[in-house]
């Protein structure tokens, strides 16, 4: 059987537990692979995750830690693997990110 990847995208009302919902279709479409959009905690009110303000941390509005394990229990009993986007990069540049708030406060002495 050949499989393929389906990519997740996260936020504007689809959380972890909404996308669980749609693992048993993808599992029927052949789907072997589930790639999640950017799940770190992202500006208030971002439509996308790619304004990362820490990458310490799973976004609470997608349901956080608690949700994401829910998640990944459920691809896996579906027998589905999983792919994040992880990008380092994708950080916002807003007072609600820890570092850039250093910046802004420390200038050139921000560490």
């Amino acid at each position: 059987m050949i499989g393929a990847t389906y990519r997740l995208q996260l936020r504007n009302g689809v959380d972890f537990d909404t996308a669980t919902q749609a693992l048993a279709h993808l599992t029927r479409a052949n789907i072997t692979h589930v790639y999640l959009s950017p799940i770190f905690a992202a500006t208030e009110g971002s439509t996308h995750g790619y304004d990362v303000t820490d990458h310490n941390v799973i976004d609470p509005t997608l349901g956080g830690m608690a949700g994401v394990l829910r998640f990944c229990e459920a691809a896996k009993a579906h027998g589905l693997k999983l792919l994040l986007d992880i990008v380092p990069n994708h950080m916002a540049a807003s007072p609600q990110n820890g570092w850039w708030r250093d910046v802004l406060k420390n200038g050139a002495f921000s560490p």
